[in-house]
């Protein structure tokens, strides 16, 4: 340095601690040539939340035997419609300041007017209508292609409309990909040549997915080979392993399983259980008397009643000659007997026992096996 001017040397020690998560003490030491400059102490409270930030500080500083108390506070973040961020400052000696930004992007159309945190000149906003109400969370991404070039993408949650903007003066697709996610959308995409101006909505009709593993066993306890899904719910049917399968299905939608000519019962309020036992039985579909034997010359007769009457009738029949054969599922046993061309008459008064605790003789999976909850 020239000899003209003073040389200055300064030293600072900064030390910080966090109390909690979110609470941080923090202490500065500066000297000089002339030695001790200034001690500050700060306590500082940080907090994030969704997309929200917000920081508080409340300090003290000695400087030439001075103390000053400073207040600060700076906050950050956005919604669907907003940006924003502001800063506050307050000191002891009365100097005091503040500043912020808010900024979003109103749309106005012929039918709605449209407010977002996201900027750009064209936009699409998507409706999601959804069938029945979620139960989970789910999420949709997105993806917009420019002149058939992936051009960006994003998810979103798809419980509300959400707005995106798109390039302009180009070829656009936008496109709502589902294939990871528990919802099933009727409109996935939509193409249009995009300009300054350009707004449009995507009225997408969403509906609630959910799987279940299900153990397929004919009536004897062994393992199905194949599984069919039938009715309005039923979205996909995958194999597992020997006699296992994965069932997607349409929330609040009926549907039931088959297996060959049999049709396979189950419980459905073991629905959400790592998996639901399931028997394929047959000649639940026909039930004439002309209809042929289904199981060991035996004949279904209908659904009855779990009870401890039913069970001691049954066990009579067979004590009577008359075999049978039954399937419990939840408070309910599908019952089997063995066709006689003639019946006792004491196997008849027992089966008119039986027809007391009948609950169903016609097998109808849209009313026995809607499924509304988990």
């Amino acid at each position: 340095m020239s000899d003209d001017k003073d040389d200055s040397l300064s030293f600072g020690v900064n030390w910080s601690y966090d109390i909690t998560d979110s609470i941080t003490y923090a202490t500065s030491v500066v000297t000089d040539n002339g030695g001790l400059d200034y001690v500050s102490q700060d306590f500082i409270l940080n907090r994030s939340w969704d997309n929200h930030d917000a920081s508080i500080t409340v300090g003290a500083k000695v400087q030439d035997s001075s103390l000053e108390n400073e207040l600060s506070a700076y906050g950050s973040g956005s919604n669907e419609m907003f940006r924003y961020n502001a800063y506050g400052f307050f000191g002891s000696d009365g100097h005091y300041s503040a500043s912020g930004t808010l900024r979003s992007t109103q749309i106005v159309s012929k039918d709605d007017i449209a407010i977002t945190k996201e900027t750009g000149r064209a936009f699409v906003t998507v409706n999601p209508q959804w069938t029945s109400q979620p139960i989970t969370d789910n999420e949709i991404s997105y993806t917009i292609y420019k002149n058939g070039k992936r051009q960006n993408g994003g998810g979103v949650n798809p419980e509300q409309s959400f707005i995106v903007p798109l390039p302009v003066y180009s070829d656009v697709r936008f496109e709502l990909d589902t294939e990871y996610s528990d919802v099933e959308v009727d409109v996935k995409s939509q193409d249009r040549f995009t300009m300054p101006g350009t707004y449009y909505q995507l009225d997408s009709q969403v509906t609630p997915l959910r799987s279940q593993v299900f153990l397929l066993n004919d009536i004897d306890g062994n393992s199905v080979d194949e599984a069919l899904c039938i009715g309005e719910g039923c979205k996909s049917v995958s194999d597992v392993t020997e006699g296992v399968y994965r069932v997607t299905f349409r929330h609040e939608q009926s549907f039931h399983l088959v297996s060959e000519n049999r049709i396979c019962i189950f419980n459905p309020e073991h629905f959400g259980n790592s998996y639901v036992n399931s028997y394929c039985l047959e000649g639940l579909d026909n039930l004439d008397e002309d209809s042929e034997l289904v199981y060991n010359n035996m004949k279904y007769i209908g659904v009855y009643q779990s009870t401890e009457t039913t069970l001691k009738i049954i066990q009579r029949l067979e004590e009577l000659g008359l075999a049978s054969k039954y399937v419990a599922v939840g408070d309910q046993l599908y019952v089997y007997v063995r066709y006689e061309s003639d019946f006792t008459v004491a196997q008849v008064q027992e089966l008119q026992k039986l027809e007391t605790h009948l609950v169903s003789t016609k097998f109808k999976p849209e009313h026995l096996f809607r499924v509304t909850k988990l």
